[in-house]
Order: structure tokens, then C-alpha cells, then sequence
């Protein structure tokens, strides 16, 4: 199993992982360049995709076009972290997990792309309700009901949510959060 964080948590605070896991610091992001922005825009059809299902929704705005361009830079960012320490090239299955649904399962689908590993994402609350946001959008979910293996929901609202708005899928399930209730 591997999966990855970011800057926000110290490796010295973290719990003991199984030996089969492994983690990934993702370094500082740097803005791109507007020619590197332009040049990626060209050459990326994910983002074009992305750029057309805003026209497609009807919330076609500077902003939105912003987010997703952001969106993109950052799991492209990830992917370059983790993709120059994985080895990929075993025949070992690769499971890529996703704390948030930000622009972390585009990270994985990536990954996923070049590992045909498997990859799946965990569903909150801010980042899956496009409402909470300006605009009302967040980038790339008909992407991730699409192209992720698994996506967890910790709530049957989140699920009943995300299949309402994109579409159903027998990928999305719901997996709360905590520890099973014992009896006492």
C-alpha cells in the first residue's frame, strides 16, 4: 500500500505504519510560470476536458478556470514527488489511497496511469460539497467517478450527494469514520 501526505504533518508525530506502507513528503509547490500554465494547457487533455465540463455545467467564470488550472498544478506536483522515488516497475500491485477529494485523487489517477495500480479516495464533507465553495465548484470530480477504483464517503448524505450530482456508481460507498461500537 502506498499513499502520501503533505507538508502539514511531521513523520516524527505520525503512528507506526505496517511495512508495506510507505509515505511520501511532497515539497514546497511553485507557482508555474504563465508560459508554463499556456504550454501545459495545450498539451494536457484532462485539463481541457475539465475546462469544457465548466462550460458544459453552465459555471463558466475566470475563477472556476483559476481552480482547475490550480487543481492540476498541485497533483501534478505530487506526481512529480512520488513518481521519481516509486518504483513502479515490480509486478507488485500498487494501491494509491486518498485522504481528501481535492486535488489528491488526480494525483493517484495519475499515478495510476503509469503503475496500473489501483487507487481510491476518502470523501468528507469540504471537499465534496461543491456549495461550501465559491462559485459552488470544486474541479475534476466527474474525472475522479470515473477513473478512481473506490471512493469512501463518510456519510450516506456524502454518497447520496456525489451520485445525484455526477452520476451513480457502484465505486462510491460509504465508510464513517472512528472505530466499530463494542459492546460492553
Amino acid at each position: 500500500l502506498t499513499f502520501f501526505h503533505s507538508n502539514y504533518f511531521d513523520l516524527n508525530e505520525c503512528r507506526k505504519l505496517p511495512k508495506n506502507v510507505k509515505t511520501f513528503k511532497i515539497n514546497k509547490f511553485k507557482k508555474p510560470s504563465k508560459f508554463q500554465l499556456f504550454k501545459k494547457f495545450i498539451s494536457t487533455p484532462i485539463l481541457i476536458k475539465e475546462i469544457i465540463n465548466i462550460a458544459l455545467r453552465k459555471k463558466p467564470n475566470l475563477k472556476n478556470i483559476k481552480t482547475a488550472f490550480h487543481y492540476y498544478f498541485l497533483a501534478l506536483h505530487s506526481y512529480d514527488c512520488i513518481s521519481k522515488d516509486l518504483n513502479i516497475k515490480s509486478n507488485r500491485k500498487i494501491y494509491f489511497y486518498s485522504y481528501w477529494f481535492y486535488h489528491e485523487p488526480l494525483t493517484t489517477i495519475l499515478l495510476k496511469k503509469k503503475s496500473h495500480g489501483i487507487c481510491f479516495s476518502r470523501a468528507h464533507g469540504g471537499d465534496l460539497y461543491e456549495h461550501l465553495h465559491l462559485n459552488d465548484y470544486l474541479p475534476f470530480k466527474k474525472l475522479y467517478l470515473n477513473k478512481l477504483d473506490g471512493i469512501f464517503c463518510i456519510s450516506n448524505q456524502g454518497k447520496n450527494y456525489l451520485e445525484k450530482s455526477y452520476l451513480q456508481s457502484q465505486k462510491v460507498r460509504v465508510s464513517k469514520l472512528g472505530t466499530a461500537q463494542n459492546e460492553l
